[in-house]
């Protein structure tokens, strides 16, 4: 497990590419935040990765929007720090993103 003790926040995490990254981060032992628009998509997602013994969390960001994105990290950050699973993870950040001012 090369990923082991990490988390990723992923950006466009509900699905394509973003969706099969997380899934690979997990079976190598990350925990993965899932940042999208596509609420349903997300949460069915991170659903399913719970569900099969990974951790994941899904938060909505879009990520053109600077408010957006700043709560997209805070998200994650409160979730390494609330939660015992999360809290011990240091932050392996996939942010392939561009942030745009409002």
């Amino acid at each position: 497990m090369r990923l082991k003790d990490k988390v990723a926040l992923i950006t466009g995490g509900s699905s394509g590419i973003g969706r099969e990254t997380a899934l690979l981060f997990v079976q190598e032992g990350c925990a993965v935040v899932l940042a999208d628009v596509n609420d349903s998509a997300g949460i069915a997602l991170a659903d399913e990765i719970t569900e099969k013994g990974g951790q994941a969390i899904y938060v909505r960001a879009d990520v053109s929007k600077a408010a957006d994105c700043e709560n997209m990290i805070a998200t994650a950050e409160k979730a390494m720090e609330s939660s015992t699973s999360f809290s011990t993870m240091r932050a392996l950040c996939t942010l392939t993103m561009t942030m745009l001012s409002d």
